[in-house]
């Protein structure tokens, strides 16, 4: 149960303060155990980093997993606008998780920064091929307009990743509305 503990206090530092600026001192005293006691859980700080690397990409792959298998019955248009609201609606709920993402995005640790970033790499590169075999499908069935299904699945992408920036830069609260009028211009000029 500390590993777990430790795990959650350290991601809301490494999320607020980034790898650079957190210190075990920091996590052990909020958990509130003594700095050496971490050292009975995790080998260093780069350690803990990149568990919490791992249990966030986990948590987020079996999100994103569930969400596209629990809409594939849906009509096609309703299929591809669940994925990117509820996406959208993962990140907006835990502010954290989102601010951890792109602080390791953007700012990885100096120590091993492709190690930390490949498993990231390798969740979009699922990612971006579970879309593609979507828009492959809406193309076959008359559902999407004739084109390059890894030019539609990189615009969709595209167009989650710049929701997501507004939403990280913006104050606007009322993402729903703006989310299904952003959706509405996207698939007016991807539908068939």
């Amino acid at each position: 149960m500390t590993a777990k503990k430790i795990q959650a206090v350290a991601l809301k530092h490494f999320s607020q303060k980034g790898y650079d600026g957190t210190s075990l001192a920091d996590i052990a005293g909020e958990v509130g155990i003594k700095k050496p006691s971490i050292y009975a859980h995790f080998e260093s700080k780069f350690d803990l980093f990149a568990a919490v690397v791992e249990e966030v990409s986990e948590d987020y792959r079996a999100y994103r997993q569930t969400v596209i298998s629990g809409s594939s019955s849906m009509d096609f248009e309703q299929h591809l606008f669940n994925i990117f609201s509820s996406m959208i609606t993962y990140f907006i709920q835990d502010r954290v998780k989102m601010a951890f993402w792109v602080r390791l995005w953007m700012f990885p640790p100096a120590e091993s920064p492709e190690a930390l970033l490949e498993p990231w790499k390798n969740l979009n590169k699922t990612f971006l091929d579970e879309v593609i075999a979507i828009f492959e499908q809406g193309i076959s069935e008359g559902h999407v307009r004739q084109g390059s299904p890894q030019d539609m699945a990189h615009t969709y992408l595209c167009l989650l990743d710049g929701f997501l920036t507004r939403v990280i830069i913006s104050d606007d609260a009322d993402y729903s509305q703006h989310m299904t009028q952003v959706w509405q211009c996207f698939w007016a000029g991807a539908k068939a």
